[in-house]
């Protein structure tokens, strides 16, 4: 019939087969996430100005592909611009001579003392 020999060199073959399969789709993974995490770092240094430490992209690496792209998304919306436009209202223009100076001067005084 069957020499026991034969199926434990083909179960072996098939282990070692399997194992390498399984090693090429770990190294896909890692490569993928590797490429995620750079392209988020890259992102996220454009956004802030600032370097992702060592600590925290091995924190980030360690988190599911999904969270990575999440980070990265964020980081590509967010403006360094967070704090808008410049404001519509209209300060009164500066005085030009001593008196309006002085003027002015009293009357911010006197809106300081009197207000509530």
């Amino acid at each position: 019939m069957f020499d026991l020999n034969e199926i434990a060199d083909v179960l072996e073959k098939t282990a070692n087969f399997l194992d390498c399969v399984g090693e090429e789709k770990q190294a896909a993974i890692r490569a993928e996430r590797e490429k995620l995490l750079t392209v988020m770092c890259t992102k996220y240094a454009e956004a802030t100005g600032e370097e992702v430490s060592p600590e925290m992209r091995a924190k980030v690496a360690n988190a599911d592909s999904d969270v990575i792209s999440i980070i990265e998304k964020l980081a590509t919306t967010t403006s360094s611009d967070e704090m808008g436009s410049p404001s519509d209202r209209k300060d009164p223009a500066a005085p030009m001579t001593t008196k309006e100076a002085s003027v002015a001067a009293d009357d911010q005084f006197l809106d300081w003392v009197l207000s509530p």
